[in-house]
């Protein structure tokens, strides 16, 4: 018997031998949503559920993240900040208390299975389900992997660039491409350089020079023609509002003595008393 016939042989062995070890029937099958693995949700300080329309096992294969009103993303915790329902291979949605999505904020769901091996086999069973379990994981496991690469910078599929390498960051410089264009470097912050004048009619110029920075060559133009007079000066406005009156100063200091006045003329004479009375005898005289 040739090697090729024993191989078939050992295959058709083997092959009824795990015919005999499957055990009932699964037809579970993941479909790739028309949204992706991925939702988003403003908030409105009311909801507190969001549906999801992709598959999933289990709360940690979930990635959610908060963004508040500032843009600052704070990734969220299963059984801390959102609980889930459905699940298990299936469709299902997360709950939430409203007042952590209020207004002015987002909240991001991607479908993130975290890779571990969630299938094993029993020593001489192979179940069917357990193989379908196994391949839907390896969906959804894709399914979020394709979600990541479709935000990616990429080259369109004609292109015949590979893809580049992304140099160490550097502070305030930029992305560019080398001289050849094969490939990605840091470029020096921009900056002016000069700015010379050139003659009227000469030709503006740019120049990029190495250490980033720009020299400019500018045409000097020609004078404008002068601008019409302005106006005189305006109507003279209306009198403000009058003061509050001030404070009394300190009195003055007293002025000098008067001149006395002139003597006054002589009064009239009075008038005439009325007669006394009559007065008593006198005491008579020794004879």
């Amino acid at each position: 018997m040739t090697e090729w016939g024993k191989r078939e042989q050992e295959q058709e062995h083997t092959g009824s031998l795990m015919g005999a070890f499957f055990i009932g029937e699964s037809s579970m099958t993941i479909s790739y949503p028309s949204s992706g693995a991925r939702v988003e949700v403003d908030g409105d300080g009311v909801s507190s559920s969001v549906t999801l329309p992709f598959a999933f096992w289990v709360g940690s294969d979930l990635r959610i993240i908060h963004t508040d009103a500032s843009g600052v993303d704070v990734l969220w915790g299963h059984g801390v900040d959102f609980t889930v329902s459905g699940g298990e291979g299936d469709t299902g949605s997360i709950g939430f208390s409203p007042s952590k999505l209020i207004g002015g904020e987002k909240l991001t769901i991607l479908l993130a299975d975290q890779g571990d091996q969630m299938v094993s086999f029993n020593a001489g069973q192979l179940l069917p389900s357990t193989i379908e379990t196994g391949l839907d994981r390896l969906t959804s496991r894709l399914q979020g992997v394709k979600e990541q690469v479709s935000r990616l910078v990429g080259f369109k599929e004609s292109s015949r660039t590979s893809a580049p390498t992304l140099p160490e960051p550097s502070a305030d410089g930029y992305l560019g491409w080398n001289e050849t264009g094969s490939d990605l470097e840091n470029k020096p912050a921009l900056s002016v350089g000069t700015v010379s004048d050139v003659a009227e009619g000469g030709e503006p110029g740019v120049t990029l020079n190495a250490d980033g920075s720009f020299d400019f060559d500018l045409p000097v133009g020609a004078t404008g023609a002068t601008g019409t007079p302005g106006t005189p000066g305006g109507p003279q406005g209306e009198p403000g509002i009058e003061g509050e009156q001030g404070e009394q100063g300190e009195a003055g200091v007293a002025g000098a003595a008067g001149v006395d006045g002139a003597v006054g003329a002589a009064g009239s004479d009075g008038v005439d008393g009325s007669t006394g009375a009559t007065g008593a005898a006198g005491v008579a005289g020794v004879a």
